[in-house]
């Protein structure tokens, strides 16, 4: 199994099976829930695809308790002790991820419901670049030479 995240107060999550199918998605809000929630997962995933999160100096960040910061850490920590690999994704591959999924971000008034789908946007960028599966357009394409030849 793999496994995208897209952590933060509010951390979204997709899970893909090996030939790169979605398996399932969701968001888990809190630190300690998130912890949780990993500690128990039932299988453990191959790879973890996780946004990397970098602090932006041109950002104010007084009074902040880095969430974001400790469930990178949760899940540093996780993977270190299951013997997984993190494959660290930059925030700029989530507009690929959408479009070769086939599917359009949410809108800004809906960004408390957006972190699973942004998730399945960074797996599917992962799976599709690793040629794992191909993508939206590509599955289409080929579905209409199908037809075709039926």
């Amino acid at each position: 199994m793999f496994l995208a995240l897209d952590p933060g107060e509010t951390t979204g999550w997709a899970s893909f099976e090996q030939d790169g199918s979605l398996d399932n998605y969701g968001q888990v809000e809190g630190l300690d829930s998130f912890s949780g929630w990993l500690e128990l997962l039932e299988n453990k995933p191959a790879l973890i695809i996780c946004e990397e999160w970098i602090l932006n100096p041109h950002i104010s960040q007084g009074g902040s308790r880095q969430e974001t910061v400790q469930v990178i850490g949760v899940i540093r920590s996780y993977a270190l002790r299951n013997g997984i690999d993190v494959e660290w994704q930059s925030p700029s591959r989530k507009p690929a991820g959408y479009a070769w999924a086939g599917i359009k971000p949410l809108p800004k008034a809906q960004h408390a419901h957006s972190h699973q789908y942004d998730a399945i946007a960074h797996g599917i960028y992962y799976l599709v670049r690793n040629k794992i599966i191909p993508t939206a357009l590509e599955r289409k394409l080929r579905s209409k030479r199908l037809r075709r030849l039926v």
